[in-house]
C-alpha cells in the first residue's frame, strides 16, 4: 500500500536521538506515497465506512514513520489505523499532526506540521515477545 519512491538515509547515522525526535515526518514525507494501484479500493472502502488499516513496522523509536503514515492515511479518510511495532526503544512517543494537501498517490503532495505533543504514558507489553515470535513463524513458514 505504501511506496518508498526515494531511498531514505537511516536517521540514526548522522543525527542524535534528540534531533531524530524533533525531525518528525520530514524524512518520511519526502520519500513515501500511497500506491496509486490502491486508489479505487481505498475509495470504495472509505465510502462504505470500512477503510481500516493495520501497519506493521520493525522498531519504533520516536514514532516518525508511524506519524507520517498515519497522517497520509487520515488524509484519505481512514476510519481506524492500528500500528504494530515488533520492538520499541521505549522512548517517549512524539505525536505529530500534519496537514497534507495534494494527492498522496505521488511525490508532489505537501505537508505542514500543525501540532506536536509528547506521550509518555503509553504501555509496553513485555509479554508480547511470544506473540511476535508466533507472527514471525507464521510469516516465515
Amino acid at each position: 500500500m505504501l511506496i518508498r519512491h526515494t531511498a531514505k538515509n537511516q536517521a540514526h547515522i548522522n543525527r542524535t536521538s534528540q534531533q531524530r525526535a524533533m525531525l518528525g515526518g520530514n524524512d518520511e514525507f519526502v520519500t513515501l506515497c500511497i500506491n496509486p494501484d490502491y486508489k479505487k479500493r481505498i475509495d470504495k472502502l472509505r465510502d462504505e465506512g470500512r477503510f481500516n488499516v493495520c501497519i506493521f513496522d520493525d522498531y519504533m523509536t520516536h514514532g516518525n514513520t508511524f506519524n507520517s503514515v498515519r497522517c497520509l492515511l487520515e488524509s484519505l479518510g481512514a476510519n481506524k489505523i492500528i500500528f504494530i511495532s515488533m520492538g520499541v526503544f521505549k522512548k517517549p512517543f512524539q505525536k505529530k499532526e500534519y496537514n497534507i494537501t495534494g494527492s498522496v498517490y505521488g511525490k508532489n503532495y505537501s505537508y505542514q506540521l500543525t501540532g506536536s505533543s509528547t506521550l509518555v504514558d503509553f504501555r509496553v507489553n513485555d509479554n508480547a515477545k511470544q506473540e511476535v515470535s508466533d507472527l514471525y513463524d507464521i510469516f516465515n513458514s
